[in-house]
């Protein structure tokens, strides 16, 4: 069974997903504080089928809740939804390894904290660069306007390769995870 520790700290972990720093960032809108909320909604609804026995397995309880939290991020139009689908599936492969006994759950958790860490610092990297394409130049008041920030990738873009290998380098829980 999911403990409230681990309930908890994935619910932190798409909640950083939402915003990662104290400056206003592409992920910090009322819109995306709401499909946070609704996410925690989606999580505890499964978390209460899974204790009534309706779900058996860790695996079951993260497929329960993938599609809604996919479909609140997406209607309020996060920007990073290649992280957010991500971190659902590192989540389910994780799931799956427990679920077969292939780690234990405390590796599991240890190893989704780091995680976590890591698409916290991707967030972060995403929004200062968001930020610096958009800051005016401070050498001239007469320069051009700044540009708009470029647009985030499309909803269905999957995380690039690259990236994918660097957040789950070391970590077993993941190896299964391909964006």
């Amino acid at each position: 069974m999911i403990s409230a520790g681990r309930f908890a700290a994935w619910g932190a972990l798409l909640a950083l997903l939402a915003g990662c720093n104290l400056l206003p960032q592409a992920t910090d809108t009322p819109a995306i504080k709401s499909a946070g909320e609704e996410m925690h909604t989606i999580r505890e609804a499964c978390q209460q089928r899974l204790r009534s026995g309706e779900l058996k397995s860790l695996t079951e309880y993260e497929q329960c809740a993938d599609p809604a939290i996919i479909a609140a991020y997406e209607k309020a139009d996060y920007p990073y939804m290649d992280l957010i689908r991500f971190a659902l599936a590192a989540r389910l492969a994780g799931a799956e390894k427990v679920d077969a006994g292939q780690i234990s759950e405390k590796e599991y958790d240890e190893q989704r904290e780091e995680l976590r860490g890591r698409l916290a610092d991707e967030i972060d990297r995403r929004n200062a660069e968001r930020r610096s394409q958009t800051a005016p130049p401070a050498s001239s008041s007469a320069s051009p306007p700044a540009s708009p920030p470029p647009p985030p990738p499309p909803n269905d873009q999957q995380l690039d390769p690259a990236t994918a290998a660097q957040l789950t380098a070391g970590l077993s829980a993941f190896s299964d995870v391909h964006p």
